[in-house]
């Protein structure tokens, strides 16, 4: 899993940790946004608050004011939906693969 930075005073943060799965093919992106860095190296340096990673995964460049575009969606809950979204999906394909390998 994917670390996600909070606020230290954040008592009870929406999300601490998204898939790593779903950041990795924006993995290009991350590095653009993060000075070269890798999912890994972002990682083992904390991760990346919710609003980075809106960015990421939209291929938004954190400059030119589109950081304050994606924190204003963080705000409102957008990458929690995102992760359920994708998690859904991603069971729901799972599911389908198992059913058609025991179909053999």
């Amino acid at each position: 899993m994917f670390p996600i930075l909070n606020d230290f005073r954040d008592k009870n943060p929406r999300l601490t940790q998204i898939p790593w799965a779903m950041l990795e093919p924006h993995e290009a992106w991350a590095k653009s946004n993060h000075g070269g860095q890798s999912l890994t190296r972002l990682a083992e340096r904390g991760g990346l608050g919710e609003d980075e990673v809106l960015c990421v995964l939209s291929q938004e460049h954190i400059g030119m004011g589109r950081l304050e575009v994606c924190r204003k969606l963080a705000a409102e809950g957008e990458l929690v939906r995102r992760v359920e979204a994708w998690t859904k999906a991603t069971e729901g394909r799972a599911t389908k693969e198992v059913s058609a390998s025991c179909d053999d």
